[in-house]
């Protein structure tokens, strides 16, 4: 009889027992953004950050409609605007911003940042 008991407690180890969770990360980052095999510049202070072409990427672009953005982000971070890895068709003539907001895997952090064709 006292064989089952220490069985019993024997088969309460913690070996079994699920792992402690792990706290979802705070990082809301864009960490790369590509247009055309190009990547831009993004900025990693302000409020908003500015994400921005290079001046002799604009200088040879006439036509600043219909760009695709490639866009790489903190993992398990979400971006509005963004699927799949990129944004959908965006016109960025005559100075137009388009903004993202970067939210965190915590599901509290945000970091909002705007795109702009001017450099």
């Amino acid at each position: 009889m006292l064989a089952g008991m220490a069985i019993g407690f024997a088969a309460c180890g913690g070996k079994n027992d699920p792992p402690p969770s792990e706290t979802p990360s705070n990082a809301a980052l864009i960490t790369g953004f590509t247009v055309q095999g190009v990547a831009w510049n993004v900025a990693t202070t302000g409020n908003p950050r500015i994400i921005k072409p290079n001046a002799a990427y604009q200088a040879k672009q006439d036509n600043l409609s219909g760009l695709v953005a490639t866009v790489t982000f903190s993992a398990g971070a979400s971006v509005s605007g963004v699927t799949n890895g990129s944004t959908a068709s965006l016109n960025y003539e005559n100075g137009t911003t388009h903004t993202f907001t970067v939210t965190a895997a915590d599901g509290v952090t945000t970091t909002v940042y705007q795109a702009t064709a001017i450099p």
